[in-house]
């Protein structure tokens, strides 16, 4: 039996062997070089676009503050209250339908009306401002009032009587969900650090976020509030009221933004599921699999006609020439010649030595 042949199968079987523990390898660790490279992008284009909220955020949060010092100092100063305030008041107490806005309250409305007129007439971001006094009125800076107002100012009242015990950030954020997508920024005004009231800010919140997601790829954008509900989406372009609810299973597509206590979450148009994480994991296999089958076949078929077909020869050659015939093998490879001529020249001395 051919040694060499037989050192040649347990090759062939390491190798294979071999072959298959580098696939596995080089596949896996490609696949998750390439998982960790779409992660840190997701990443990157989430920060982008948390920054870019916040600093639409931050001209609205900055006016309501500012609003809220003026308003603080108006209550300070004790100007007497006017004799008719422009806009229209409510209660919002069915119990208490005559309650009216303090004098305290009307002179500092007023003293604020220039700059909540002005406010509302140079951005196209800012809808209305209200004031909601502690006591239940609630007022509006306008002429007429309609049933959408009172809808909104019901839906907000009710929220705050839920939301009274809670302990919440100076700056709230409010989504009024029967009216749609409408959103509210509120800020509490103290007299003597007794809560006075609350300035309220209506605010189109889905148009900041449609500007964001233009910059991201045609991303889904989403906003959750404090506890992990959804309260705002935008994907291809378009504003989305049902929202997925399983974002937070994704922690690496979620970012806290810093003005209000709201988290924004990014879900990229080629984000995939399990399934199609384990089939890319096994086209990586695929790949570098054939590629080094590829290679072994063609160092194998090498070493067969190069090295084990010759080697077959000689022994050939060899047994031939012992049973003294008078030519071996033909067609002798080239690279082989030496070695054949140097099996004949030991058979000629083995000759000569048999002779003497």
């Amino acid at each position: 039996m051919n040694p060499l042949y037989n050192e040649y199968k347990k090759a062939r079987l390491y190798t294979l062997l071999l072959v298959a523990a580098l696939a596995v390898t080089a596949a896996t660790v490609d696949y998750f070089l390439a998982l960790n490279q779409r992660i840190v992008q997701r990443q990157q284009l989430l920060l982008s676009a948390a920054e870019d909220l916040e600093h639409q955020l931050a001209p609205v949060a900055h006016l309501l503050q500012m609003l809220k010092q003026d308003a603080e100092a108006s209550v300070l100063q004790a100007q007497p209250a006017p004799a008719s305030l422009y806009g229209q008041q409510w209660s919002l107490q069915p119990s208490a339908t005559g309650l009216e806005l303090s004098d305290v309250e009307k002179a500092m409305l007023n003293g604020l009306l220039p700059q909540l007129q002005m406010a509302q007439r140079t951005s196209n971001i800012v809808k209305q401002f209200s004031y909601l006094s502690a006591s239940g009125v609630w007022y509006v800076p306008v002429e007429q009032r309609s049933a959408a107002l009172e809808l909104e100012a019901q839906l907000f009242w009710q929220q705050k009587e839920q939301l009274h015990k809670l302990n919440h950030q100076e700056l709230q954020l409010h989504r009024i969900k029967a009216a749609e997508t409408v959103f509210m920024l509120s800020v509490p005004l103290q007299q003597n650090n007794q809560i006075l009231g609350e300035l309220v800010l209506n605010f189109d919140l889905a148009a900041m976020l449609q500007r964001v997601a233009k910059g991201q790829q045609d991303s889904t954008l989403q906003l959750l509030n404090d506890i992990g509900e959804p309260l705002l989406a935008i994907a291809q372009g378009q504003v989305m009221l049902d929202a997925d609810t399983e974002a937070l299973h994704h922690s690496d597509r979620l970012r806290t933004l810093n003005i209000l206590p709201v988290t924004l979450h990014l879900e990229p148009q080629d984000a995939r599921s399990a399934l199609a994480e384990l089939r890319d994991l096994f086209g990586h296999f695929l790949l570098y699999l054939l590629t080094l089958l590829s290679l072994w076949w063609y160092f194998r078929r090498r070493f067969r006609s190069k090295v084990l077909a010759p080697f077959q020869r000689l022994l050939v050659h060899v047994e031939r020439l012992g049973r003294g015939d008078p030519q071996g093998v033909r067609h002798i490879p080239a690279d082989w010649l030496e070695l054949f001529h140097q099996v004949e020249q030991l058979r000629g001395k083995e000759q000569d030595q048999n002779n003497r």
